[in-house]
């Protein structure tokens, strides 16, 4: 009773978060962590530890299933360089602090670990409401951290089995197990998510996998954690997943509440010993593994702007090493001190991230002067265009699309900026002048010669994108989503268009009169 009691309170506070959340368009994790940590001043929720490790296997589990391979092999190379060099280098500082400060070898493992390796859910989620996982940033982020999320795996299992060669044999296993997933995935998925048509069914053979999963594990005495993960990823086909993913939505929000709620009910206030580890924590998670991130994509070639957007969605704890530090205290292999340091490390950045991450361009602007001068030393520049008297289109979705047509039809010189790889590709089939890149660094303007071109026709409605546009002193056109917004963004050298009067007036009609 006592149990069930705490679970009620946690969810009636936990439903209320998310529905201002999403209410509000704010990410809900750290919302839902305030509650947790809220609720245990008031009220005693004894030992949730056990319950957090059922919601954590729930999640990686959707986590596997969400996973988008297709998505993920055109940025593959990018994600591989970041993600094995930050892990290994982050490490490598880590450790080694770790030890100086007096740690076990074991205890070390685990803290250098759990600051080396970023989140994939926390990420996602943030992803989803701030920064647009279309996007190339994005897109690298996510990646990156599902290449992580296999690192994870592997070590979990590994060090729940031990420093030795049992240890080894089991992280070895577990790699086994992932290909096996990989090789199902191809093989038979789609002859499935075909045989699974309704809604009910999707729910009862996911759950049903998800529980199978979980027997297995027991059955074989291997990590719930890796199978659970390996089980997503078997169904996993992207695109095709999204009804599977929208049916599950109900119970991924259940157990996020049991996560997130219980992670912030079990943050203590620390003593010296939690604070240290905490900070060691913090320090690669916060510190050196976005500079890390952010120097080998600099000398990979990109932007000091993607650079900096990349490593600030990849701050948090990893809910993989979060289970595994739960796991290894309930084993008697780690003591509550290093427990409280990773659920309070956890917690700051999960917030830390959340905020970075909501307002990464202002504070790229601020701050982001050293990426920038490093950006000049390696001289980072984008293909110039030699066009005169042309027009730019920023945005090759639907709508940009059609203004590509109809300056075709009218001879016009155009090219269009895009930071989509989709959309880019697009734009190479349709035999279009193009600049891969992102329109709020200078060099791609300069790169498309705006300072010659007649006109800026602009689709895109994320605000830094709109603010930048509606600043250039050039004619241009831009499109708002109501007549509010349109006059906001109205001026002398600026025109703009409602979508819903270009979709009443005929869309094709409203773009040959706007770019006569």
């Amino acid at each position: 009773m006592e149990l069930l009691t705490t679970l009620g309170l946690l969810f009636i506070v936990g439903a209320a978060v998310l529905l201002i959340s999403r209410r509000a368009g704010i990410p809900a994790i750290p919302g839902l962590i305030l509650a947790g940590a809220i609720i245990s001043q008031f009220y005693d929720v004894g030992e949730l530890s056990q319950i957090m490790v059922l919601g954590i296997t729930f999640l990686v589990f959707y986590i596997g299933l969400r996973t988008d391979l297709d998505g993920f092999r055109k940025v593959s190379s990018d994600s591989l360089n970041i993600s094995i060099l930050q892990v290994m280098l982050t490490f490598a500082v880590l450790y080694p602090l770790a030890n100086f400060l007096g740690f076990q070898v074991l205890e070390s493992l685990y803290i250098a670990l759990t600051g080396s390796i970023a989140s994939t859910l926390a990420g996602t989620d943030i992803f989803d409401e701030s920064l647009r996982m279309d996007l190339h940033h994005g897109q690298i982020s996510t990646a990156s951290n599902f290449i992580q999320d296999i690192i994870a795996v592997i070590l979990i299992a590994a060090l729940a089995a031990g420093i030795s060669s049992q240890g080894l044999q089991t992280g070895l296993t577990t790699g086994l197990l992932l290909l096996l997933a990989f090789g199902f995935r191809e093989l038979f998925s789609k002859k499935f998510h075909k045989l699974v048509g309704s809604e009910e069914l999707k729910v009862i053979s996911m759950v049903s996998v998800f529980a199978a999963s979980a027997g297995l594990a027991q059955f074989f005495n291997v990590s719930a954690i890796a199978l659970a993960f390996a089980a997503g990823l078997m169904f996993s086909r992207g695109s095709e997943t999204e009804e599977f993913l929208d049916v599950l939505e109900p119970l991924k929000d259940f157990f996020s509440v049991i996560l997130f709620t219980g992670l912030g009910a079990l943050i203590a206030v620390p003593n010296s010993t939690v604070f240290l580890i905490s900070m060691v924590i913090l320090f690669g998670a916060a510190i050196v593994r976005p500079l890390i991130v952010s120097l080998v994509m600099l000398i990979d070639g990109h932007g000091a702007r993607k650079s900096f957007k990349t490593s600030s969605s990849m701050l948090q704890v990893s809910e993989f090493m979060l289970a595994a530090v739960i796991i290894a205290y309930l084993s008697g292999i780690l003591n509550e001190n290093v427990l409280q340091a990773v659920v309070l490390s956890t917690a700051v950045t999960m917030f830390f991230s959340a905020f970075v991450t909501r307002h990464s361009d202002k504070i790229y602007e601020k701050l982001g002067f050293p990426l920038r001068k490093i950006e000049e030393i390696l001289e980072y520049r984008v293909e110039d265009s030699n066009l005169e008297n042309h027009v730019i289109v920023v945005g090759y979705d639907e709508y940009g699309q059609t203004f590509v047509k109809q300056l075709e039809e009218s001879e016009r010189d155009h090219l269009v900026i895009d930071y989509s790889i989709e959309n880019i590709e697009k734009a190479k089939i349709d035999n279009t002048e193009h600049i891969f890149g992102d329109v709020l660094e200078d060099q791609v303007l300069e790169a498309a010669n705006i300072e010659k071109a007649d006109l800026l026709i602009c689709t895109s409605h994320h605000r830094p994108v709109v603010d930048k546009i509606k600043a250039l002193d050039v004619p241009k056109v831009m499109m708002a989503e109501t007549q509010e917004k349109a006059e906001t963004l109205e001026n002398e050298k600026t025109k703009v268009i409602v979508e819903s009067k270009m979709i009443e007036e005929g869309l094709k009609e409203k773009v040959s009169k706007i770019i006569r």
